[in-house]
């Protein structure tokens, strides 16, 4: 009997010792589970704060670019310190909309700034209401009357952008948004759409380069060929190559030093890079350049150079908005053409960081821009949400809300640092061309290799898709050509757009070809698409 008891009581001994066993266990799978998530959380803001500097360098010098060409269609004098002023107000009206946007939106999240395509439309108006005097009228005007001219002109700047960005959310209030959405959610319309905005950014830039040296239009058609022996190599290296893999240096918290594999175009924040360094050695000695110069005080000692310069003035400072009767027709297509593009940007930097692409996230998020840039424009300028999200977007795999927040506040305080204003004001104007070039090409190839996360596509997708990108480039061309004299303006601007022409293409093509798929089956076949693309080809590359 006392065997039993002994028995019994091993196992009830053997048994305790199993259970502070796993018990035991348990907490060290905690204690690995919680280290790891800290190990996670610590590698986020690592991560975070690096591409948060590389967003900025790619944000920061289109951002530069546009303001040296808005300052020559305002008959700003080259060497004028009002310079400063402008670039500090701009980059601080897009460090507050990045801030003000990536605060309140919990779903989406984009980066904002200068648009060539919003200030070519008022550039436009003011080179073809007057031109600029040239540089020495401008100098012996005095400060008094080049005051007078330049703010004149932001006062045109000022009301235009305050129209359009009123019209905007008028649409996005009314369910025009909602309407152009529904037809961009068809992937062979996107695909399509979305290598027009890198292309129509690229036409934007030369038309506004134009217009603020007074250049003649015909000079903008060497923008084709240079388009043209860019995209081309890009486009086969993204189909021939997409699926080669390249063993490169790869490090985290977690695994330390290491090598991982990646596809090709998952390395193009790696293959971008070194051509951003090529900015380095000029900008630091433009730097230089500026700090001596602060110091040494300006060549235009009648002006006043105050902490304000760099600062926010009162709303309205320019004057109240002023516009014509022309000058509102005149901006109406580009509103709408703006307002689709918007729709295009958040829904491909949706579709590429890996969110829902909901009707109501794409509506809302054009809404809050429109919103916040009615209120910003009464300070002179505003920011827009900016076509380099989806290039970023393909770099960086995901959108992080405290990365961009970061952006925000580091643009902020770079606006109030007169020494890097005026660095920044003296950059090479070719680097910046160039690096806007670039950027803008990787919209395009974006959109081409959206074609690798679709899934089943016959020749008759390919027909439509390559149909409507080979007019949206060539189209455009040939009826600012030669029918211009033909057609009215507002129908002028909407068939000379590349963005409306690969849209209307894409939707004439899918609805004439036979073998079309019903509209339900489209549009799981996109939420199919969306999970493959996400997660197959915008992975974290770092």
């Amino acid at each position: 009997m006392d065997n039993v008891h002994i028995m019994q009581f091993d196992k009830m001994q053997s048994s305790l010792e199993i259970i502070k066993t796993i018990n035991d266990n348990s907490e060290v799978k905690k204690m690995e589970y919680r280290s790891s998530d800290e190990v996670k959380a610590s590698s986020s803001f690592v991560l975070s704060l690096l591409l948060g500097l590389q967003a900025i360098t790619v944000l920061l010098l289109p951002l530069v670019y546009v303001a040296k060409n808005l300052m020559d269609l305002l008959c700003i004098l080259p060497d004028d310190p009002v310079r400063i002023q402008v670039v500090s107000l701009m980059i601080m009206v897009t460090g507050i909309s990045t801030l003000l946007f990536n605060t309140f939106e919990k779903r989406l999240h984009v980066l904002f700034s200068p648009s060539v395509r919003y200030y070519k439309i008022v550039s436009n108006s003011l080179s073809l209401h007057r031109a600029c005097p040239g540089s020495g009228d401008l100098f012996a005007m005095g400060f008094t009357k080049r005051s007078f001219e330049w703010k004149s002109r932001m006062n045109t700047v000022q009301s235009g952008l305050i129209f359009t960005h009123l019209l905007t959310a008028l649409a996005g209030l009314t369910g025009l948004c909602r309407v152009i959405d529904s037809v961009l959610s068809n992937d062979l319309v996107l695909i399509p759409a979305t290598f027009a905005v890198g292309i129509s950014q690229v036409e934007d830039l030369f038309a506004l380069r134009t217009y603020a040296s007074n250049e003649s239009l015909e000079s903008s058609n060497s923008v084709v060929v240079i388009v043209i022996m860019t995209i081309i190599p890009l486009v086969i290296a993204s189909f021939k190559f997409g699926a080669v893999k390249f063993r490169v240096p790869s490090y985290s918290l977690k695994e330390g030093l290491g090598t991982r594999e990646y596809k090709l175009f998952q390395l193009f924040a790696i293959f971008i890079s070194p051509f951003y360094s090529v900015f380095f050695y000029p900008g630091l000695c433009a730097l230089i350049y500026g700090l001596k110069s602060y110091e040494s005080g300006h060549p235009f000692p009648e002006q006043d150079d105050a902490g304000s310069h760099f600062l926010l003035h009162m709303p309205f400072k320019f004057g109240w908005p002023k516009l014509d009767y022309g000058m509102m027709i005149n901006l109406l297509p580009d509103v709408f053409i703006n307002t689709v593009t918007s729709i295009i940007i958040f829904r491909v930097t949706c579709f590429t960081c890996g969110e829902k692409t909901l009707t109501k996230t794409v509506t809302n998020g054009v809404l809050g821009e429109s919103l916040i840039n009615l209120i910003l424009a009464g300070f002179g300028l505003s920011s827009n949400v900016s076509a380099f999200n989806i290039g970023l977007g393909k770099l960086t795999g995901i959108m992080h809300q405290r990365m961009l927040q970061l952006c925000g506040l580091s643009l902020l305080l770079i606006a109030i640092h007169p020494p890097t204003l005026l660095a920044l004001s003296k950059t090479s104007v070719f680097h910046l061309q160039a690096i806007h070039f670039i950027t803008s090409m990787l919209v395009s190839v974006t959109g081409l290799s959206m074609i690798q996360g679709m899934r089943h596509l016959s020749n008759r997708d390919f027909t439509v898709i390559g149909s409507s990108i080979f007019s949206s480039f060539f189209l455009p061309n040939i009826i600012l050509t030669s029918g211009s004299s033909l057609l009215f303006p507002v129908l002028l601007k909407l068939l000379s757009s590349s963005v409306v022409v690969a849209i209307f293409t894409a939707v004439i093509a899918d609805r004439i070809l036979e073998g079309r798929k019903a509209d339900d089956e489209n549009d799981g076949q996109h939420r199919n698409n969306h999970l493959s693309f996400s997660e197959e080809l915008f992975s974290l590359c770092f």
